[in-house]
């Protein structure tokens, strides 16, 4: 995790969490000055999540503003410097590990003046009881993607009881430790976790596929510190789901028999994009199952990819007609795969890269020990899905009987996740690992995404 240094200088700049470009006021020269108590200054535990502090005051005046600088661990953070006016005032703290103490001074601005609270210290609580906590392989903070932070979800049954729960939604700093938590309610499953498309919040399923419930699967909209959470009913969710702009859902309905790719707008009505059952019917002989484990929507392409894993292919459609626009792999592709030995077997989350080529997550057939994540260029002139890089070859200790991804970050990197397999990886374009966590006894993990600034996931302003 790469802190910014926070120095005590004239001018008092104090560092700001992940990439925000947020800074304080240029008031020139400014006097310092230390308070001399900490009356009134409270730190506890948020009461829906115990490694989060929140920290209340009374300011007694108005201020160009504020900010909190605390450390712990060796660590040094802030939170973003904020316009306050006099009196009660409230702040949580992020990033913080569980059963950590941590020391804090406030910090006030107005015009060239600025006041230091003396020093106080708070402790952050206990993780829930069960939660799994992965263990930290390898870190290379030099070649990694700059991003802080990772979000995931972690299912809490053992292996061979995967998709039973309980669910977990968190965040780990680099270093593999939670430093945020959610409990996804009981006999759901949570395996899409993911930043919202503005940035300000958390968005996750609570599916019921996998159970007999009283009540339907929904899409929960959570902020940081939980002044945003919000429950969307989603009828018929099965897997795989993608936000879109308007704060609507591209997602899957149904099942046995009747699987439908859909468009959800945010007020709840539906729009039917695609019926797979009809087209599997026309193009397979067997018995066939629309089960989809992956729907990716690419604004760029206006499309989505939709993951067949038990025919081992993709299909690619366009979202306003609803056409197909691509088959890829063995049910009447229109594009060859080259070499032939690339062909998907059990593919999972299959999204296009910045540079538009297709990366997919997949074993290797006639193994139960080999994934293999592969980078395609799709030449629609010459119909191939030719092979460009892959990674895997020679390494049997991670496996994703179901689920994992690979997808490629912004500076060039790999990030993988291997499902069931209860780990995650980052790699290098020449296969070297420079992140690699590892959750105890192989728990079940779903989307993996990285954040780069925590105090941005606190609601919409």
């Amino acid at each position: 995790m790469k802190l910014l240094p926070i120095l005590l200088l004239p001018a008092c700049e104090p560092a700001a969490v992940g990439n925000s470009d947020t800074a304080p006021l240029d008031s020139g020269d400014e006097t310092i000055e230390t308070e001399e108590h900490s009356d009134g200054i409270t730190v506890a535990p948020h009461d829906d999540v115990e490694t989060v502090l929140v920290v209340r005051w009374i300011q007694p005046a108005d201020a160009d503003q504020s900010w909190i600088e605390y450390s712990f661990d060796g660590s040094e953070m802030s939170t973003p410097p904020v316009v306050r006016g006099a009196g009660e005032q409230e702040q949580v703290l992020l990033g913080i590990p569980a059963a950590t103490e941590v020391t804090l001074t406030i910090h006030t601005q107005l015009g060239a003046h600025t006041t230091v609270s003396e020093a106080i210290t708070g402790e952050t609580g206990d993780l829930p009881s069960g939660l799994p906590e992965p263990t930290l392989v390898t870190y290379d903070p030099e070649r990694a993607a700059p991003e802080g932070w990772a979000l995931i979800s972690v299912d809490q049954s053992e292996p061979g009881e995967w998709y039973s729960g309980t669910f977990f939604v968190i965040i780990l700093d680099r270093q593999s430790r939670v430093v945020w938590y959610h409990e996804v309610p009981d006999r759901r499953v949570s395996m899409f976790p993911q930043l919202s498309l503005d940035g300000t919040h958390l968005v996750f399923d609570e599916g019921t596929a996998y159970f007999a419930t009283s009540s339907g699967p929904q899409i929960r909209r959570l902020s940081l510190d939980f002044s945003l959470n919000e429950l969307i009913d989603v009828d018929g969710l099965t897997y795989g789901f993608t936000e879109v702009e308007g704060g609507g859902f591209i997602r899957d309905q149904g099942g046995w028999g009747d699987y439908n790719l859909i468009e959800q707008d945010a007020d709840g009505s539906e729009r039917l994009i695609w019926d797979c059952d009809p087209w599997l019917s026309a193009n397979y002989s067997g018995d066939g199952l629309c089960y989809t484990n992956a729907v990716n929507y690419s604004p760029v392409t206006n499309s989505i990819l939709w993951s067949l894993p038990y025919h081992d292919t993709v299909v690619e459609i366009d979202r306003d007609s609803g056409d197909v626009l691509r088959v890829l792999g063995e049910i009447a592709p229109t594009h060859d795969t080259v070499p032939f030995s690339s062909l998907f077997d059990f593919q999972h989350y299959p999204n296009y890269t910045p540079d538009g080529t297709l990366m997919v997550s997949m074993h290797i057939e006639g193994t139960n020990n080999q994934q293999r994540a592969r980078e395609y260029e799709v030449d629609d002139a010459t119909g191939t899905l030719n092979e460009i890089w892959s990674y895997g070859e020679g390494i049997d200790d991670e496996y994703a009987y179901y689920s994992g991804e690979a997808y490629r970050l912004d500076n060039g990197n790999t990030l993988m996740n291997y499902g069931t397999g209860g780990a995650a990886r980052e790699v290098t374009q020449d296969k070297s690992v420079v992140w690699d966590i590892a959750f105890p006894d192989r728990h079940l993990t779903g989307h993996l995404s990285l954040i780069d600034d925590l105090y941005a996931l606190l609601g919409p302003e």
